[in-house]
């Protein structure tokens, strides 16, 4: 997926969820599968940003590398719900 793609889809997504003023009421934590310092990590930094700005709540930004980007998204399946 270009990265391009990918900031779109994440921006839209952020300005939908502009309009429910209730959300989010916890911290949220973005998980990237990739290393620091990359295009992706980079891009998750901005975004993490510019949600914190638009949100009022914290979001941060984690690293979860290995397993051929498949450790981040296994890290995100074990979480508890927050719902």
């Amino acid at each position: 997926m270009s990265t391009r793609i990918a900031l779109g889809i994440a921006f839209s997504m952020a300005l939908r969820l502009q309009s429910s003023p209730d959300y989010p009421t916890k911290p949220v934590r973005l998980i990237e599968p990739f290393g620091v310092g990359g295009g992706p990590d980079l891009v998750g930094r901005a975004l993490a940003q510019q949600l914190t700005e638009q949100w009022g709540q914290p979001v941060t930004m984690e690293n979860i590398p290995g397993a051929g980007a498949t450790a981040g998204p296994a890290a995100l399946r074990r979480t508890a719900p927050s719902c």
